[in-house]
């Protein structure tokens, strides 16, 4: 179940932003977000995920069925990013520091794709290519801004393991110069 916990602290972190807030509530049910005990006005969504302790309170709170309930509401109605499935699908899971240096990620924008494969996906090759920094919303990043949730999702396969959340900030982690990155994976 952990796994579900570590996606849900990632992206209900984002809350905080009142205009991400907004955005959420948009996507989200009514009954999801009465179930789950969440605010459902963005000024009050915000101040209650206003901390990473805050939000990491609130998932923990959560009884597995309704964590499992809002981490597939938060992915199919939200981000659409297809991570629920991957979660759901693995029972097995380690959580590690990983070498930058075996670190590959999933393609994040569209606009910047060609700097991912030119990259071969490698992230410490992303991290380094000074075109992608001239990109959104990479251009704008505050490379000293603090990271409150670092830990990424990803799969480890042939000695090799590829984040397939956490992308952003594992490009900044790495861009910073850091040598390993916290990861929460399944092995295939």
């Amino acid at each position: 179940m952990k796994q579900f916990r570590v996606y849900l602290k990632s992206e209900l972190g984002r809350l905080g932003n009142h205009g991400v807030a907004s955005c959420f509530l948009r996507c989200m049910s009514p009954e999801s977000l009465s179930a789950s005990g969440m605010p459902d006005e963005p000024a009050d969504l915000a101040d209650a995920f206003s901390s990473q302790e805050r939000v990491n309170s609130f998932v923990d709170s959560l009884p597995d069925e309704q964590l499992k309930a809002v981490t597939r509401s938060c992915d199919l109605d939200w981000r659409k990013n297809g991570v629920f499935e991957k979660l759901s699908r693995h029972s097995v899971w380690k959580e590690d520091r990983v070498p930058v240096d075996l670190i590959d990620v999933k393609q994040a924008e569209r606009e910047s794709a060609y700097i991912f494969e030119r990259c071969q996906f490698q992230l410490k090759r992303i991290a380094a290519d000074p075109d992608l920094w001239t990109k959104e919303p990479y251009g704008e990043w505050k490379l000293d801004a603090p990271i409150q949730f670092p830990t990424c999702l990803g799969e480890f396969k042939s000695g090799r393991c590829t984040l397939f959340d956490g992308i952003h900030r594992a490009i900044l982690m790495a861009k910073r110069g850091e040598d390993v990155i916290p990861v929460y994976f399944y092995e295939e």
